[in-house]
């Protein structure tokens, strides 16, 4: 028996760039002894390097052998750097825990070598004796004033992410002010930076857009709806693009995808505090309103920004 990958771990064959998402790999746990975890290649050898994977797992009550491996070329290949100690390249444990993978530099050459993966799509965690409740990555932050990232070409986030989800999941981000920066901000656009995403809404018009500046450490968050799945997932409107979050002054310490129905944690410590901050409107140029009246105005509160109809 194989298990599937969630279907939000960031698509099959397509890469991203460095980012704060944290992807989990398995929907619910895995008993080895009654199958394996397969994960995709192209989306393992497309992670930053130094990319960090945990497998955690625990120990299956009455069984005298526990033991996992991480292979590839189906099974014939153990992952470079993969540190077994026992027969048949195996890691043999003894209590519930949990095994840090680093995709370094050769790990992921490797698995872009089909003559080491040998045209196998897939890594395959196996083993027996153990049940594995979790395997997820939790990518490196990124500094948007680091070269590659900025105002172009920004953090690219695969179209995936979105068209995968659900209306009402949230894809929200911690993120902290760089030191000395100023006027930092942030935009969600694809087709090359052309073409705002649909429900992002800009409170401040910076270098010929709407964006929303950063002014402390914060968060945001973004309701995903069924208009951005459907545009999304449209070509004629992404210019076959990914979602671009472009922005500068600032480095991203979490980013992640959360279902309508999970909570938000940690972020919400940050969040929370938004409700006692003072409410600003502006008109859809960007331009602060006082007395809003009679049209659509962007309401804005910390750093949540909303569209209000005032009749």
């Amino acid at each position: 028996m194989t298990h599937k990958l969630l279907t939000l771990a960031l698509g099959s064959a397509m890469a991203f760039s460095a980012s704060a998402f944290d992807v989990n790999f398995i929907d619910t746990p895995v008993n080895l002894s009654d199958g394996n975890i397969n994960i995709s290649r192209d989306v393992l050898s497309s992670l930053p390097e130094e990319t960090v994977m945990d497998i955690k797992y625990t120990i299956n009550p009455g069984t005298e052998t526990h033991c996992f491996k991480i292979v590839t070329a189906w099974g014939g290949k153990t992952l470079t750097g993969f540190e077994p100690n026992g027969d048949g390249e195996v890691l043999n444990v003894t209590t519930d825990g949990t095994y840090k993978y680093t995709f370094t530099a050769e790990a992921i050459a490797d698995l872009k070598d089909q003559n080491f993966h040998g045209w196998d799509a897939n890594v395959t965690i196996t083993g027996a004796g153990i049940t594995v409740e979790n395997v997820s990555v939790g990518l490196a932050e990124v500094n948007m004033d680091d070269e590659g990232y900025g105002m172009w070409p920004g953090l690219i986030i695969p179209n995936t992410v979105i068209t995968t989800a659900q209306p009402g999941w949230r894809l929200e981000m911690v993120y902290t002010k760089n030191a000395g920066a100023e006027n930092g901000a942030f935009r969600f656009a694809t087709n090359y930076g052309n073409t705002v995403y649909p429900s992002f809404v800009g409170t401040d018009m910076i270098n010929d857009h709407l964006m929303i500046p950063v002014t402390g450490d914060g968060s945001y968050k973004l309701e995903i709806a069924e208009e951005d799945i459907e545009k999304m997932a449209d070509s004629a409107f992404t210019g076959w693009d990914g979602l671009r979050m472009l922005g500068h002054g600032f480095t991203i310490t979490k980013m992640r995808i959360l279902r309508s129905d999970e909570p938000t944690s940690g972020i919400d410590n940050i969040t929370t505090q938004e409700e006692n901050l003072p409410i600003i409107y502006y008109n859809l140029q960007g331009v602060r309103v006082n007395n809003p009246a009679n049209g659509i105005y962007i309401r804005v509160q910390g750093n949540k920004a909303t569209k209000e109809l005032f009749k």
